[in-house]
């Protein structure tokens, strides 16, 4: 009894010292503070994943983040970083001797991404064991670079990878999702090479990870799942693995994710104050970019220097079509959508229509073409009434063609019931003395029953609904206006 219990002291001893290797606590940061690793995932036969919103020069996370796989594997390895222009190391202790300095231990680098989407291998022969991954990040390094530093524009993070025995039932992979709406959605999988007899999959809008231990959502013998009871406007993310028997079931896959749509709207103002300046969707949004056409949401080009949306296209190859929220009386026949929108110097068009299917831009239905001349907000606004012959199911959208290629901004965007008396446009001003102006304006359909009013002021503020005309129940279109004082600015 004695022998085995020493016997076991010894391989206990061994195991303890494996795990304990003290390795170098590098050194970071001293230089800039603007350049570390924001989001990494390591993923094969299990997944790791981590996110960083400020600066550390150095993570030890090799207790809590651990990626699986096995002799022969590939571990596929996304890196994001904040700052730009780094540069990315990926550090393996392949032998478990405490550091990084033997043959095939920095299988990544150096990668000059901001953005870093690359796999390394598992030697054939790599024993069972759980080894030291350390990543580092900057955008100078000294020569040589080491993964104890200095790096004193960058920051260090360590991980562990853990190498199980070759397993008999393999991640599914590749997933994705489609038939989004507000409360369901279809999850999709690529099957592993060797196919299990069934899969299990589980959903969740936290981003804790699911465990052996870890209740399934649901089951499914196909490598699809439609799942509902879900909310709104909400972030899920899945995971899927194989049942190749009651007690032989893969790892979790690495997670998919998908946001549900808003629940329908009956009325909307977008000024796109509350959205996140870039390329990036107001909240219910969605858009179709075909090509190279943009689409952003930038500060300083809006209503009074404020937020708008700005399009950008060259050519139908290019098009980019902004998808409105979902609106239950779309197509009730009450409702007219209203923005103003301003073009940088050449006179372009947008057209207002819907989509069918806010994925796909050859579903778009043009309703009615605008074209847009003016480069200042102040004074133009532009209405479509929507008509009740569109789908139930339809969605706005907001179409820049790409004909012709210009710059186009537009804001406070209105979803509201159609008015039953209409505003004139394109007002033009001629043959204008010391004392009288003539004014002229397009009539609206239906024309107005009792004429127009019409208010002039040396004040450039804008009327209100309460505000008092100078001259009511016009009925003549030119119109003059008479007794101005000469050598003076007016505003109609």
């Amino acid at each position: 009894m004695r022998k085995h219990y020493l016997l076991w002291m010894i391989f206990l001893f061994s195991v303890l010292q494996l795990n304990a290797q003290t390795y170098c606590v590098p050194t970071a940061g001293t230089s800039s503070q603007s350049n570390y690793l924001k989001n990494a995932i390591f993923s094969d036969q299990g997944a790791l994943y981590y996110t960083a919103s400020s600066y550390q020069a150095y993570v030890d996370n090799s207790s809590s983040q651990t990626v699986s796989s096995y002799p022969g594997g590939t571990v596929n390895v996304h890196l994001d970083f904040a700052g730009s222009g780094v540069k990315s190391y990926v550090w393996i202790d392949w032998n478990n001797d405490g550091d990084f300095d033997d043959f095939y231990e920095n299988p990544l680098g150096p990668s000059s991404y901001s953005v870093v989407d690359d796999l390394f291998f598992i030697p054939p022969s790599q024993a069972a064991g759980i080894y030291r991954i350390r990543v580092q990040s900057g955008t100078s390094f000294p020569n040589p670079v080491t993964p104890c530093g200095p790096n004193n524009y960058g920051n260090f993070v360590d991980f562990s990878l853990k190498i199980d025995a070759s397993p008999t039932c393999f991640v599914p992979s590749t997933l994705t999702s489609s038939n989004i709406t507000n409360n369901s959605a279809m999850i999709s999988w690529t099957a592993p090479a060797t196919a299990p007899g069934s899969y299990e999959y589980y959903y969740t809008s936290s981003t804790t990870i699911p465990d052996t231990s870890t209740p399934i959502s649901g089951t499914s013998n196909t490598i699809s799942a439609p799942i509902s009871g879900l909310s709104p406007f909400t972030t899920y993310y899945y995971y899927v693995r194989s049942v190749c028997g009651t007690s032989n079931k893969s790892a979790w896959s690495l997670r998919g994710i998908f946001k549900t749509k808003c629940d329908a709207k009956t009325s909307m103002f977008e000024d796109f104050e509350s959205a996140v300046n870039g390329p990036n969707n107001a909240d219910c949004w969605d858009r179709i970019i075909l090509g190279s056409g943009y689409q952003t949401i930038g500060s300083g080009s809006g209503v009074n220097s404020s937020k708008a949306m700005y399009q950008s296209a060259n050519g139908a190859a290019n098009t980019v079509i902004a998808v409105l929220p979902m609106f239950s009386n779309v197509n009730a026949g009450t409702h007219w959508l209203r923005f103003k929108a301003k073009v940088s110097s050449t006179a372009g068009v947008l057209d207002i229509g819907y989509v069918t299917n806010d994925t796909d831009a050859s579903s778009f239905v043009n309703i009615q073409s605008v074209n847009i001349s003016n480069t200042v907000f102040d004074g133009f606004e532009y209405s479509v009434v929507i008509p009740n012959t569109i789908p139930a199911n339809a969605r706005l959208a907001i179409r820049h063609g790409g004909v012709p290629s210009v710059n186009i901004y537009w804001d406070n965007v209105y979803w509201e019931p159609k008015p039953t008396c209409f505003t004139p446009t394109n007002i033009v001003l001629s043959n204008v003395t010391s004392a009288t102006a003539n004014i002229a304006w397009t009539a609206p359909s239906p024309a107005p029953a009792m004429g127009y009013d019409i208010y002039y002021s040396t004040n450039n503020t804008a009327p209100t609904s309460s505000t008092v005309p100078n001259i009511t129940g016009v009925t003549a279109n030119p119109y003059t206006i008479q007794g101005l004082n000469s050598a003076t600015t007016y505003y109609i």
